[in-house]
C-alpha cells in the first residue's frame, strides 16, 4: 500500500512539472514573437526603416499672426502732382528695382511747373543784379543802407524760391538744368523707391490720379518674417532666440522654422497680447504678407529620442516599437518594448528598456501593419 501512494505521488509531481514547463515554454515563445516579410512587401506597404532619430522637443506655447515685412520694406508709391495716367510699365508680381520707371503720368501743370521755375529763375537773375549795384553803390558811399537792404532781401527771397523749384522738379525727376536749356518735359515718370516685387496696381491707363493717391505697392519679399501674438499668460516665458515652429494656414503641408529676434514693448488691451517679430531660417515663393500663420515657441527645447506616433503600438497596457533585421530578402521585425514620454508635432518620446546594438533600425511608420501581421501569425498557431 505504502509503494502504491509512493509511486502515485511521483507519478503527479512528474505531471506538474511536466505542465509548469510547457506554460514556460509558452511564456518565452511569446517574448520572442517575430514577423517575417519580404523586402518587396515591406516596400509595397511604404514602410520605413531606420535608426531612432533625435528630435528637437520641449514645453511649447501656441500663436497664431502673419506674414509681414518691416515698413522700410513696403513702399506705397503716389505721384507728387496730379494727372492723368500716360503709361504702366510694370504689372502685379514683377521684379523691380530702386529707381526703375513704374508708370507715366501727363498733366497740363506739369508744363506750368516748368515755366514758373524758369520765370523765377530770370526774376533771381534780375535782382542779383540789382543786389550787385546797390552793393557797389553802397560800398562807395553813393547809396543809402535802407536801399541796399531792400536789393539784398528782394534777392535772397528770390534765390529761395528757384531753390525750392529746384527740389520740386527733381523730386519729380526732371533736370533743372535742362529746362533752362529750353527742354520741357510733357510728363513725369514714376520711379520705384525700394526693390521688390509689385504687390497691388489699383490704377489704369487713362485715369486721373491726385497727388497722394496710391498707385502701385511695392514688397522686398526678401525681408518677410512672422509677427506673431503672445497672450498675457505667457509672456513670461519669452525670450529672444527661442526655437519657432510655423505653418502657413495656405500652406499646412510644410513646416517652417524661425527664431525669436525682437519682443514687443506696446500690450494690446483686446486680446491681451504682445506681438513677437520672429525671423525666419528660409522663405517660399508662396508667403506674401498679411498671410495668416500658427507657430508654436519652444521654451526649453532639448533633442530627444523620438519616433512618429505611428511607429508605436500599445499591446496590453504596454508599448512597443518594431526592431528589424534584414536577412538575405526577408526582414526580420521583433518588437521591443518601449517607455513613453511627451509628446510633441506627431512625435513621442522614447526610452528604451534594454541596450540594444548600436545602429540598430527600427520601423519608422505604418507599426499598425507589422501588429496585424503579427496576431495573423498568432492565430495560426493556435489552429
Amino acid at each position: 500500500m505504502k509503494n502504491n501512494i509512493l509511486i502515485i505521488s511521483l507519478l503527479c509531481a512528474s505531471l506538474l512539472s511536466c505542465n509548469k514547463t510547457k506554460t514556460e515554454n509558452h511564456h518565452v515563445h511569446e517574448s520572442e514573437e517575430q514577423v517575417i516579410l519580404s523586402e518587396k512587401q515591406v516596400a509595397s506597404v511604404g514602410i520605413d526603416l531606420d535608426t531612432i532619430p533625435l528630435i528637437m522637443m520641449g514645453k511649447n506655447i501656441k500663436a497664431h499672426g502673419q506674414i509681414a515685412v518691416p515698413p522700410s520694406f513696403n513702399a506705397s508709391v503716389t505721384t507728387l502732382i496730379g494727372g492723368n495716367i500716360q503709361s504702366i510699365k510694370v504689372k502685379e508680381g514683377d521684379k523691380v528695382y530702386k529707381g526703375q520707371v513704374l508708370a507715366t503720368i501727363i498733366h497740363p501743370d506739369i508744363a506750368k511747373v516748368q515755366t514758373e521755375y524758369i520765370k523765377a529763375y530770370n526774376e533771381m537773375n534780375y535782382l542779383k543784379k540789382e543786389y550787385e549795384r546797390e552793393q557797389t553803390l553802397y560800398g562807395a558811399k553813393l547809396s543809402a543802407g535802407k536801399t541796399f537792404q531792400k536789393a539784398e532781401s528782394e534777392y535772397r527771397a528770390a534765390k529761395a524760391v528757384v531753390e525750392g523749384y529746384k527740389v520740386q522738379l527733381r523730386q519729380l525727376h526732371m533736370s533743372p538744368e535742362r529746362i533752362l536749356n529750353g527742354i520741357i518735359y510733357d510728363h513725369i515718370t514714376i520711379t520705384a523707391p525700394i526693390k521688390g516685387y509689385i504687390q497691388e496696381v489699383p490704377v489704369h491707363i487713362g485715369q486721373y490720379v491726385d497727388n497722394g493717391t496710391p498707385i502701385f505697392n511695392i514688397v522686398d519679399n526678401s525681408q518677410l518674417h512672422a509677427d506673431l501674438m503672445v497672450y498675457e499668460k505667457d509672456i513670461p516665458y519669452i525670450h529672444a532666440g527661442q526655437l519657432v515652429k510655423l505653418k502657413l494656414t495656405a500652406d499646412p503641408d510644410n513646416e517652417y522654422t524661425g527664431k525669436v529676434e525682437t519682443i514687443g514693448k506696446s500690450f494690446e488691451e483686446d486680446p491681451k497680447a504682445l506681438h513677437i517679430h520672429v525671423e525666419l531660417d528660409r522663405k517660399s515663393n508662396i508667403m506674401m504678407p498679411k498671410m495668416y500663420l500658427t507657430g508654436e515657441i519652444y521654451t526649453d527645447p532639448q533633442t530627444k529620442t523620438a519616433m512618429k506616433d505611428d511607429a508605436i503600438i500599445e499591446e496590453d497596457g504596454k508599448n512597443y516599437i518594431f526592431m528589424a533585421t534584414t536577412k538575405d530578402d526577408h526582414i526580420i521585425f521583433n518588437p521591443v518594448e518601449i517607455v513613453k514620454g511627451e509628446t510633441d508635432n506627431g512625435y513621442t518620446e522614447i526610452k528604451l528598456t534594454k541596450d540594444l546594438p548600436k545602429g540598430s533600425k527600427f520601423v519608422q511608420n505604418n507599426a499598425y501593419y507589422i501588429i496585424a501581421e503579427m496576431k495573423k501569425s498568432e492565430t495560426s498557431h493556435e489552429h
